[in-house]
């Protein structure tokens, strides 16, 4: 997300920056409202940007967010069963092969267990020899 940090301005609003961005940019990209507090700016149906403006006076700036997104919610639900495609197959056989480490998991903690040598007392020190 690209920040661009601005004084303190109570009167900013959406709307505000709407007028700003359709004066300079109206003629390139298609620019909408999104709730009370967001714009849209799409290059296309496939890509663009969501602004959003968080006034900050107890720091005496606003901070206008940028976030690349894909605006349309029709386009981004077209690609979900792609996420599925890829993603869930790697995540079943992750958690297969996560399975099948149970029995040598099992082994190592047993023999860890059992091992005397891990247990059993230290050895007695060797004492140094004197020279005499």
């Amino acid at each position: 997300m690209a920040k661009v940090q601005l004084p303190h301005d109570p009167d900013l609003t959406r709307d505000r920056v709407k007028r700003v961005l359709e004066a300079e940019l109206g003629s390139k990209y298609e620019i909408r409202d999104r709730g009370e507090k967001r714009l849209v700016i799409k290059s296309s149906d496939w890509y663009g940007v969501v602004v959003g403006i968080k006034q900050k006076p107890d720091k005496g700036e606003t901070t206008v967010g940028v976030l690349r997104e894909i605006p349309e919610l029709k386009n981004r639900l077209m690609l979900f069963p792609l996420f599925l495609i890829a993603v869930l197959p790697y995540v079943i056989v992750v958690l297969l092969l996560l399975q099948k480490g149970k029995p040598t998991q099992h082994d190592v903690v047993w023999a860890l267990e059992h091992a005397e040598a891990l247990h059993a007392t230290p050895p007695e020190p060797i004492p140094h020899a004197t020279a005499d």
